[in-house]
């Protein structure tokens, strides 16, 4: 019953009418001074993970929505290694989440009727080769992201923190050695309607996801590669 109630609780904070939320605009050509309050104004990803993480300009609070604009490609992190921390409240979390053209065109359901993969067109895309997307912060909502990796490791490695949910985003890592997509020690955290996909043949041990907190896991597409 607890676990029922808290999923619900996720999913409450998704919707526009709960709390108050403060819009803030991201692209990977963004020129904006930093605030990021329109579209037009966007702010840079650099800005972006300014907010997020420790000791920077600015600081993510709680109720903020990062809306990252799909552009042409990939938003390019190669070797760099980002780590977000700044989360926000029970009542009033952190989003980050991926559109094209409306702040709500992110998702775009699955393909095949509905039983294939997520439909990627509309979501952000950040790609990493060797470095690593860290995520310490609680209470923070990763809605229509695609993440991919070519880290012999773990994509994404959520470790402090807690109550953190991954909703309807694609994780991919094409290592072929020992690839991980996401590692998680949050405790309460939620991976909703998400793709985890190990692409490449592995050759050493291999996981999709790996918890050590009871993560809950629902309605995700998780696909691996065999040497």
């Amino acid at each position: 019953m607890k676990t029922s109630i808290r999923i619900l609780f996720f999913l409450l904070l998704t919707l526009p009418a709960f709390g108050a939320i403060t819009d803030k605009y991201v692209s990977s050509a963004g020129s904006g001074d930093g605030l990021g309050g329109s579209e037009a104004n966007a702010m840079s990803y650099a800005n972006f993970v300014d907010y997020m993480s420790t000791g920077g300009s600015f600081t993510a609070a709680a109720g903020d929505r990062f809306n990252i604009i799909a552009g042409s490609g990939a938003i390019a992190r190669t070797t760099t290694s980002d780590t977000w921390l700044n989360g926000g409240a029970t009542n009033a979390p952190v989003i980050v989440r991926g559109y094209r053209t409306t702040i709500t065109d992110g998702y775009q359901g699955r393909l095949v009727s509905g039983t294939g993969n997520l439909n990627t067109n509309n979501m952000a895309q950040i790609s990493f080769t060797t470095g690593l997307q860290t995520i310490t912060g609680s209470y923070i909502i990763i809605e229509s992201i695609y993440f991919s990796s070519a880290r012999n490791g773990t994509a994404i490695n959520c470790t402090t923190g807690g109550d953190l949910l991954f909703k309807s985003c694609r994780v991919e890592n094409n290592n072929t050695g020992t690839a991980t997509c996401i590692n998680t020690a949050q405790a309460r955290s939620t991976v909703l309607d998400c793709d985890m996909f190990l692409t490449a043949a592995s050759g050493g041990t291999a996981a999709c996801i790996v918890s050590t907190s009871g993560v809950r896991i629902m309605g995700c597409r998780i696909t691996g590669k065999t040497a």
